[in-house]
């Protein structure tokens, strides 16, 4: 018997080749996409978990209640680690992390690199592989532990271990470190990504940090805990740090502390300021994979349903037969599941070769995500796509196999049981399947219209043809000015502490006797210049006024905050070591966007900085040849400095993560709205065929009394327009809703996507319909009658 269902459902098959190679693409295509979806839902599922007790690690974080929001940070006060350490029990490891930037040398190679700091606790906490030297590398202060690429970079194929190399953090004094140890490359599922570590004492001589004055934070503290402690007394425990840090800091107030789980670091980050873990992964790479997937099995599936039963009109006398012979209901079902199991299973090999082509494609476009397919190291990827063809075989086949199974044999060869568009669930499937495709392509038109708005997204200053040289002191600044300022392509030099899209700070301050937390940027005299601001009001610092050291500028958002309506001369204070200064604005900036569009622009506060304080000089020019420009200042450079790498920063390259984003967005869900219309298409299409033919006698008769092309045309052609009139309006919501809070999840600033894209995609999908049942009418009306009648 199963050897006669196999043979029957293989010769469907083939006999149907065209409606089952339909639904093999739709399902192969389905199932690629959730390939992509779960090995990238796997990654980000893994951040971090590969330690083994990271399920005890946490931050030990800090907060700020302003103006009735909690701004979180990972800073807390370099005394708390020892303080837990001694004061809280149930605490088996502390360690601190802070990092800082500056030259490493070796021989005659030099570099500018991140340094990290950390306690001895640091390589235990955290499990990562050790290639050479010793896990307790930390304790020895005059020690530094490298990643296989830092110790490639500086000493090529030699042993690493026991080279001496030479670190300074600003050019000028020098500390020489032994390599204690080489950990494996960090991976790319690793919030934590430190090619150089330096046990924490030495911020003291890098950073001119104390470790043990309340005064200095560090950028991380992190704890693991023992086994079944109990973390809400352990942040109660916390808070009695609050005021001693409170009293050491009069400039910086917190509200409290609180453990943040180190396993959800990667999926908060975002939200976390001060924080030193650059790599973690767009929201919008772990959402869009799962939306695509979800997306197109749902309309792959729809099709299969939809064929499936409008095939199944072809074979009411196969069933008729069947159930007279004696077969059973449940026969019946098992021969029609086990059929679209077959078909299920050919497109999940075909799903599988896709998804070697989308795997890679998908991985491109996201700098943090990396992934692959390895399945024999895989075993929960095989049991997802074991449990993929279950279901979809299942949920795809059971319906028209209990529907068709029910007919009783004496209607069947009597005519009076039908099939075809006329069953309600077809109609179901097929309004959403148009619906689901609309909203795809709005999406997609939505997407595309805001890439295209951020690309061109005034950020309130000129990212293109700045460059700005990292510079560690004012003579370097000035002997370096003095050498390029007279090139005739360069227009601008200014020299600057901040650099707007790199380096700022927070400063706790007060305007209008209430405590506020304003971004602060420290600028030299032609730096609104060379970055190209726009002054709204008022005027730029002048370093001849010896007021100007006592004078800010600030945005216009600063400026609505306070309802100033003539911000000029009002009072801003802070608190120094040395007392309290009131400065007085001067001008007011037009708003700039100097974290690209991820948050909302905050309250700046721009204070003038002397010579001594420039940590960057901005080169402002007029030439396209960005290279030759480039060339020129690191020649110069070499010749002032043969001494010091050169470092120069493209501002434009500064927001390359955002617009990578960004571009990767619009790609992904323009092959969504593509993917979308193919799979809709090919059903409709596939449906059509069915109905025609299964109407091919009425149609003829028709034609032989006298009907239309026109006439016949409309008749097949009424159910569609009313289902897709049905499926405007659904896709209005789903888009509607669901894109705008995509937007608003993903970008802080985000282009108002008013109605033409709803026209747009309503239009599309029209057009492919009317297209497909168009083309579909139009043979079977052309065709002659007497062939269609003369089947009787």
């Amino acid at each position: 018997m199963i050897r006669n269902y196999l043979a029957v459902a293989f010769r469907n098959l083939y006999r149907n080749k065209m409606y089952a190679l339909i639904n093999m693409i739709g399902l192969g295509v389905a199932i690629a996409c959730c390939v992509v979806a779960y090995v990238n839902y796997q990654f980000s599922a893994s951040f971090d978990n590969f330690h083994p007790g990271a399920g005890q690690i946490y931050l030990v974080n800090s907060y700020q209640i302003q103006d009735g929001q909690r701004q979180n940070w990972t800073l807390a006060p370099m005394p708390v680690a020892e303080a837990i350490r001694k004061d809280i029990p149930g605490i088996k490891r502390v360690s601190r992390y802070s990092v800082a930037g500056g030259i490493m040398k070796y021989e005659d190679k030099v570099f500018n690199e991140s340094f990290y700091f950390a306690d001895s606790d640091f390589l235990e906490m955290f499990n990562f592989p050790l290639l050479s030297g010793n896990a307790g590398a930390l304790n020895d202060v005059s020690g530094v532990v490298v990643s296989r690429e830092i110790a490639r970079k500086y000493f090529g194929t030699a042993d690493p271990l026991g080279k001496q190399i030479t670190i300074s953090s600003d050019g000028e004094t020098y500390h020489d470190y032994m390599v204690q140890a080489v950990l494996e490359d960090f991976p790319m599922n690793s919030s934590i990504q430190a090619d150089i570590i330096l046990p924490l004492q030495n911020i003291e001589p890098l950073r001119n940090f104390e470790i043990n004055n309340w005064e200095f934070w560090a950028r991380a503290t992190m704890i693991q805990v023992v086994e079944g402690a109990r973390i809400g007394e352990i942040e109660q425990q916390l808070q009695q740090y609050v005021p001693v840090a409170n009293d050491a800091n009069e400039n910086w107030q917190i509200n409290g502390f609180y453990l943040l789980p180190f396993l959800d670091l990667a999926n908060q980050s975002r939200d976390l300021r001060g924080e030193p873990f650059m790599n973690t992964m767009p929201p919008v790479s772990i959402i869009a994979p799962s939306v695509t997937a979800l997306l197109v099995l749902l309309l792959a599936c729809f099709n299969f349903v939809n064929t499936a039963i409008a095939f199944s009109a072809r074979r009411l006398k196969e069933i008729g037969v069947r159930k007279v012979l004696g077969g059973l209901r449940r026969q019946l079902i098992a021969q029609f599941i086990g059929e679209n199991l077959i078909l299920c299973t050919i497109a999940l090999l075909a799903g599988i070769g896709l998804s070697y082509i989308f795997v890679p494609y998908y991985d491109s476009l996201w700098p943090a995500v990396s992934l692959s397919i390895n399945f024999s190291e895989n075993p929960e990827l095989l049991l997802f796509l074991g449990g993929l063809l279950f279901i979809t075989g299942i949920a795809a086949g059971a319906y028209p196999a209990l529907y068709v199974s029910r007919f009783k044999p004496v209607h069947i060869f009597q005519g009076r049981q039908q099939l075809g568009g006329t069953n309600p669930l077809i109609r179901v499937l097929l309004t959403f399947q148009f619906a689901l495709s609309m909203a795809a392509i709005i999406g997609g038109i939505i997407m595309q219209k805001n890439a295209d708005y951020i690309d061109n997204f005034d950020l309130g200053f000129d990212k293109t043809q700045v460059i700005a040289v990292q510079i560690r002191n004012g003579q370097e600044y000035e002997l370096m000015k003095n050498a390029i300022e007279n090139h005739p392509d360069i227009l601008q030099v200014a020299g600057s502490r901040s650099l707007v899209g790199l380096s700022w700070s927070n400063q706790r301050v007060e305007i209008d006797q209430k405590a506020a937390e304003v971004v602060t940027f420290d600028i030299g005299e032609n730096y609104l210049a060379a970055q190209g601001f726009t002054l709204t009001a008022g005027r730029s610092f002048d370093r001849e006024l010896e007021s100007d050291r006592e004078a800010v500028l600030i945005n216009e958002t600063l400026a609505r905050a306070y309802g100033w309506e003539s911000p000029l001369d009002k009072a801003i204070q802070y608190r120094t070591d040395d007392g309290e200064v009131t400065y007085h604005v001067i001008g007011v900036v037009k708003d700039f966007y100097y974290n690209s569009l991820w948050r909302r622009v905050q309250p700046v506060m721009m204070r003038f900085s002397g010579v001594e304080g420039y940590r960057y000089l901005t080169v402002k020019f007029r030439s396209d040849d960005l290279k030759a420009i480039s060339g020129f200042l690191e020649s110069e450079w070499k010749q002032l400095f043969p001494a010091l790498p050169y470092s120069g920063i493209f501002i434009d390259e500064l927001q390359a993560e955002a617009l990578m984003v960004n571009d990767s967005i619009r790609r992904v869900f323009r092959y969504i709205a593509i993917i979308a219309i193919l799979i809709s298409g090919m059903g409709l299409y596939a449906l059509v065929s069915l109905n025609i033919a299964r109407r091919s006698k009425e149609i003829g008769i028709r034609k032989v009394l006298g009907a239309s092309v026109l006439h016949i045309g409309r008749l097949i052609s009424r159910e569609f327009i009313l289902l897709l009139t049905v499926a405007t309006a659904i896709s209005a919501a789903l888009a509607y809703f669901g894109f705008d809070a995509m937007l608003k999840g993903i970008w802080a600033y985000h282009v108002d996507f008013g109605m033409l894209p709803f026209f747009a995609g309503v239009l599309l999908v029209t057009l492919a319909a009317v297209l497909t049942v168009g083309m579909q009418v139009y043979r079977v009306a052309s065709s002659n009658p007497v062939e269609a009648i003369r089947e009787e």
